[in-house]
């Protein structure tokens, strides 16, 4: 800026001397166009300086405007993730160990209990759990009755589908069912125990280690 003023002083003076003392380059210098001359020059650097100064303020403007958007962006970012890390409290110990389904056990040497019973269990073969009746005080207890008749409450003379897919009641005279027992014990042999007990009271067992039940083919 400091340049600029001191040029135009001089050509101010300059020009002024040269009215006084040299009419003729004077007119000449009045009459000459301004791109023509050094005034005209000057003219185009101010305007380019001018141009110039303008841009760079547009540009300075717009670069505001971006730095303000992207910290309003920041802002929301910071916001949601602020959110987003508030997690619900979880439950107490107590809730969650009263909702919690317990786990079915896949055999009755896997139930949690020493007294004989109906229990739910999950064979891998099949689908859903089912009710059986185990046996866990005699013989070491972990033993899945397939065959209970005492009294004759239940009717045994009954038809193959009959025996394919069990009848009876678990707490009374009941039979587990032939395609239970073949899902069961296909996957590897499995100990089987009998036991008998006539009318008088005679009782007897018998015990086999290698008991399976094929396919219904």
């Amino acid at each position: 800026m400091k340049l600029t003023i001191g040029f135009i002083v001089i050509c101010a003076t300059l020009y002024a001397g040269t009215a006084n003392k040299c009419p003729e380059i004077a007119d000449a210098i009045v009459d000459t166009p301004p791109e023509d001359g050094i005034l005209g020059q000057v003219l185009k650097m101010l305007q380019a300086r001018s141009d110039v100064d303008r841009r760079l303020l547009e540009l300075h403007v717009e670069l505001k405007e971006q730095l303000d958007e992207v910290g309003r962006n920041i802002s929301l970012l910071q916001d949601r993730f602020k959110s987003d890390c508030v997690r619900p409290t979880p439950p107490s110990t107590e809730i969650t160990q009263t909702t919690r389904k317990p786990k079915v056990p896949a055999s009755c040497k896997k139930v949690p209990s020493n007294v004989s019973g109906v229990y739910l269990i999950h064979v891998g073969n099949i689908d859903a759990p089912f009710q059986v009746y185990c046996e866990m005080e005699k013989f070491g207890g972990g033993w899945l009755v397939v065959q209970h008749r005492f009294n004759g409450s239940v009717d045994f003379y009954r038809t193959w589908e009959q025996y394919r897919e069990g009848f009876g009641d678990l707490n009374g005279e009941f039979w587990l069912g032939l395609e239970k027992m073949h899902q069961i014990t296909k996957s590897r042999n499995h100990e089987l125990i009998v036991e008998i007990k006539d009318f008088s009271g005679d009782y007897g067992h018998a015990c086999y280690n290698g008991f399976r039940i094929g396919s219904e083919r």
